[in-house]
C-alpha cells in the first residue's frame, strides 16, 4: 500500500501547550532547528530532539512524552541509527516535538514528516495510515486512551506534582516561580483539552477512565492472539502508538489513591505482553 502522512494532531498536546507559557518566561532552550553556519558540524546520524533528561538521551532512553515516545518507538521499528537530544518546544519547528534533523543536515524534519522521512529511508512498513480501520484504531487511542491520560497525569493532583511537574517544567526553567507559573499553565492548557474533546465540553473523571478502560479492551480484542496488530509480519504505527502510551501508563508511579488510569490496562493481559515484546524488541 501506498504510505501516507502521520495525522497532523498530535498524540499529547504537550508541545503547543507550552509554546505560549514558553513565549512568557526566559526559558532554558536547546539548539534550535535551523542551526546557523557558525555551528558546531551537524551530527553523522540523525538526531530525533525530544522531551527526555540529558542521560537519559545519552543512553537512548524512552521518551517521557507519548508524542515523542511513538515517532522514537517508530525509527526504532525502522532499523534506523538514530541518536537523541533533549528538547524544549521553544525551539522546535512550529513549537512541536519531536523533529529530526538528519544525518549532516541543518534541517529540521517535523513531527508530521517523521514517518515520509523514515520510508524514503527504506525504513518502516509501508501502511496507509488512513485506511478506515488503520485510522479508527489509531483515533480510538487519540481520543479515549489519550483523555484519561491527559487527566491522570494532569489534574489528578498529586500525580501532576509528583510526575509531570517535575518533567516538564524543571526543564524548562530553574526558577521556582517560573516553575509554579509553568505548572498552573501546564493543567489550565490540559483541562481545556479535555474540554474540546468531552461531550458538552464537561470533564467528569468515571466518564474519561470509562470510556479509556473501554478503548484498552477493544484494542486487547484486536489484537488477539497476533504478535502486532491486524496479523501484519512487522509492527506499524498503531503498534508504535499503543505501546508510547501503554509503556507510560505501565512506567508512572501512579498514586495509589489516583490509578485508575493504570488498572483497566493491567486487565488486558495480550497488549501487557504487546507492551513487553515491543519494548524488548526497541532495546528497552
Amino acid at each position: 500500500m501506498s504510505s501516507a502522512p502521520a495525522p497532523s494532531r498530535t498524540f499529547l498536546p504537550i508541545p503547543p501547550l507550552l509554546r505560549r507559557v514558553f513565549d512568557s518566561f526566559p526559558l532554558k532552550t536547546y539548539p534550535a532547528p535551523s542551526l546557523p553556519a557558525s555551528s558546531p558540524r551537524p551530527s553523522q546520524k540523525p538526531t530525533l530532539h525530544i522531551f527526555t533528561t540529558p542521560s537519559a538521551a545519552t543512553n537512548g532512553a524512552p521518551s517521557f512524552d507519548p508524542a515523542c515516545l511513538r515517532l522514537q518507538t517508530y525509527l526504532r521499528l525502522c532499523g534506523l541509527e538514530f541518536t537523541t537530544a533533549p528538547a524544549s518546544a521553544h525551539a522546535a519547528p512550529a513549537g512541536e516535538l519531536p523533529y529530526l534533523t538528519p544525518a549532516g543536515s541543518r534541517a529540521a524534519v517535523p513531527a508530521r514528516k517523521i514517518i515520509s522521512w523514515a520510508q524514503e529511508q527504506g525504513g518502516g512498513v509501508h501502511e496507509d495510515l488512513q485506511e478506515p480501520q488503520i485510522a479508527a484504531f489509531l483515533a480510538l487511542v487519540e481520543g479515549a486512551v489519550r483523555d484519561a491520560y491527559l487527566y491522570a497525569l494532569y489534574l489528578e493532583p498529586t500525580n501532576f506534582l509528583r510526575l509531570a511537574a517535575p518533567l516538564y517544567t524543571r526543564i524548562s526553567s530553574s526558577v521556582g516561580l517560573v516553575q509554579i507559573a509553568l505548572s498552573h499553565e501546564l493543567r489550565a492548557a490540559a483541562e481545556t483539552e479535555l474540554r474540546k474533546s468531552r461531550p458538552g465540553g464537561v470533564i467528569v473523571a468515571d466518564e474519561i477512565y470509562a470510556d479509556a478502560a473501554a478503548a484498552w479492551k477493544a484494542l486487547d480484542t484486536l489484537l488477539g492472539d497476533d504478535e502486532w496488530f491486524f496479523g501484519a509480519q512487522q509492527p506499524g504505527m498503531l503498534d508504535a502508538t499503543v505501546f508510547a502510551f501503554a509503556h507510560l501508563v505501565r512506567k508512572w508511579a501512579w498514586d495509589e489513591t489516583e490509578r485508575r488510569v493504570q488498572t483497566p490496562l493491567e486487565t488486558c493481559k495480550r497488549l501487557m505482553a504487546h507492551e513487553e515484546r515491543l519494548r524488548k524488541r526497541c532495546g528497552w
